[in-house]
Order: C-alpha cells, then sequence, then structure tokens
C-alpha cells in the first residue's frame, strides 16, 4: 500500500470510529481500554479533528470526553472516602 493511500486509509478509519462515538447512545468501550487510555484517545480525536478544522465533530467529542472526566472524578471521589 503507497503511504497517501495507507493515510488515507487511516483517516477514513478515525472518522468510522468518531462517527461510532458520537452518535452511540452508549459507549462500550472495550474493557481491556482504562479511564486514562480513553481519556487521551478522546483528546488525540479531538486533536485531529481540530487540525482538519472540523469543529462540530470535535463540540461532540469534547462532551463525550466531560462525561468522562467527571467519570473519573467521581470514581476517585469515591475511592477517596
Amino acid at each position: 500500500m503507497e503511504e497517501g493511500t495507507e493515510l488515507n486509509f487511516l483517516d477514513n478509519m478515525i472518522d468510522e470510529v468518531c462517527e461510532i462515538l458520537i452518535t452511540s447512545e452508549t459507549i462500550d468501550w472495550p474493557y481491556e481500554l482504562s479511564l486514562d487510555q480513553r481519556r487521551i484517545f478522546l483528546e488525540r480525536l479531538i486533536d485531529h479533528y481540530t487540525k482538519k478544522e472540523e469543529y462540530i465533530k470535535c463540540s461532540k467529542l469534547k462532551s463525550i470526553h466531560e462525561s468522562l472526566i467527571n467519570d473519573i472524578d467521581s470514581l476517585l471521589n469515591e475511592m477517596g472516602e
């Protein structure tokens, strides 16, 4: 596979994953993906779409990211009690 084709394929796959994330009622994350890995993944997707100036996707991903951060904060608070 040529480099340009490979990058296009990767970009298409990222778009597919993003669509699944932003259109799903609930996200069934793989069990093996820690909360921190999910956070990092979402941050990288947000960066990707910011660079592409696709701000609607960024906004939707940021909402998912905020929800995840709230879940992490709640979990940490529960562990601290």
